[in-house]
C-alpha cells in the first residue's frame, strides 16, 4: 500500500481493514497519533496526539461556567464591558465626591454620579474597588424622588450598536457589605430609563430586611411596582438579564478566582414595559448604588467587579 495518509499499528491486518491509529497532517507533514477519546467530548490536538477535550469555558447557555443565564443553550454571550475596580492601579484612585454630582471617568468610561450628599464617602481605590459609605440621611432608590447615591452609564457607552430590539443584555456585579444590619440597608444593581428612571426600571436589591443578605427583586414599569423578596445564601455576585422590552431575570452566585459565577435563578418576570422610552436604543442605562431608608450607624458597600454581556435575539440565517 502506497501513499498512506493514516498510520497503523503493528498488526498488519489493520491497514487491510482500515483501522487507523493516527492521521497524517497534510501541512508539515506530521503523523498524529490518536490518543484517548472520551464520549461526548470534542477532538483536540495536543502535540503530536489527537485527544478529546470538554467544551471550552465560554459562557454559552444557561449552565455556562461563568453563570451564563441566557434564554437558550444556543445563545452565545459576548462581553461588551468588564472592569475589575480593584485592579485599575493607584493612578486611577479618586474621590467620587470631589466636584459633587456629575461625570466621573472610571476605566476610560464616563459614568454619572448622583445624590452625592447622601454618602459620607465614595472612593475608587486600588486593591479595594468602589466603596460607598452611607451617612445618616435616608436615601431611597424607588421613590418618586431618588436620593440613593448611584453611578450609572448608558449601555451604548460600552456597547456600540446596542439595540433593545436586537440584543439581550446581562449585567453582573460583585458586592461586599459591611454593617448591613438595619431595615432596607443594601445595594442596587439597576437597569433603567435615562429620562424616567423612577418609573421605568428593573433592579436587584441585596441587603437587610429583617435579616442580612436578604435579596429583593423589583420591576417598576410605568409606576407599577412588582416586588419579590426571599432569603438566600450569602451570594456575593448579583446579576440581571434583561431581554427587553418585556422580560427580566434575577440571578445570584459567588465570586471565585476572578470569575463572577451567577448560576442561581432567583426570579423571572414578564411585563409590558409600555413606556416607549425603554424602546429607544440610546435610553437604557445600567448602574450600581447603595442606599437605605433606615440608616443605623455606618453602612458600607464595596463593588469590586462589573461585567456587561450581550447576545443577539436574531441570529443570522
Amino acid at each position: 500500500m502506497t501513499n498512506k495518509y493514516a498510520t497503523y499499528g503493528s498488526d498488519s491486518t489493520q491497514a487491510d481493514t482500515g483501522v487507523a491509529n493516527g492521521l497524517r497532517e497534510t501541512l508539515g507533514p506530521t503523523n498524529l497519533i490518536v490518543g484517548t477519546i472520551t464520549d461526548g467530548e470534542f477532538l483536540k490536538r495536543s502535540g503530536n496526539t489527537i485527544i478529546s477535550a470538554a467544551a471550552g469555558a465560554g459562557a454559552t447557555g444557561p449552565t455556562g461556567p461563568q453563570g451564563a443565564t441566557g434564554p437558550s443553550s444556543s445563545s452565545s454571550w459576548t462581553t461588551a464591558y468588564s472592569v475589575d475596580f480593584t485592579a485599575l492601579g493607584a493612578t486611577a484612585d479618586q474621590n467620587l465626591k470631589t466636584g459633587g454630582n456629575g461625570s466621573k471617568t472610571i476605566n476610560g468610561q464616563t459614568y454619572t454620579w448622583a445624590n452625592d450628599a447622601n454618602a459620607t464617602s465614595a472612593d475608587l481605590t486600588n486593591g479595594t474597588g468602589i466603596m460607598i459609605v452611607l451617612n445618616t440621611t435616608n436615601s431611597n432608590y424607588g421613590g418618586a424622588t431618588r436620593t440613593t447615591p448611584i453611578l450609572t452609564i448608558p449601555f451604548q457607552s460600552v456597547f456600540t450598536g446596542y439595540s433593545i430590539l436586537n440584543h439581550i443584555v446581562r449585567i453582573r456585579a460583585r458586592v461586599l457589605l459591611t454593617n448591613c444590619d438595619a431595615n432596607t440597608e443594601g445595594v442596587r444593581l439597576v437597569i433603567e430609563d435615562v429620562s424616567a428612571p423612577t418609573n421605568q426600571n428593573v433592579n436587584y436589591f441585596k441587603g437587610f430586611s429583617t435579616i442580612t443578605n436578604q435579596h429583593g427583586f423589583t420591576s417598576t414599569i410605568s409606576g407599577v411596582s412588582t416586588t419579590q423578596t426571599l432569603i438566600t445564601s450569602t451570594d456575593d455576585v448579583i446579576g440581571l438579564v434583561w431581554e427587553g422590552p418585556k422580560n427580566a431575570e434575577w440571578w445570584s452566585g459567588t465570586f471565585s478566582s476572578g470569575i463572577l459565577n451567577c448560576g442561581n435563578l432567583q426570579w423571572s418576570e414578564s411585563q409590558n414595559m409600555a413606556n416607549p422610552l425603554m424602546f429607544k436604543p440610546a435610553q437604557p442605562r445600567f448602574g450600581i448604588g447603595a442606599g437605605t431608608a433606615n440608616v443605623a450607624g455606618s453602612f458600607t458597600a464595596i463593588f469590586t467587579h462589573l461585567i456587561v454581556d450581550y447576545c443577539s435575539k436574531h441570529p443570522a440565517p
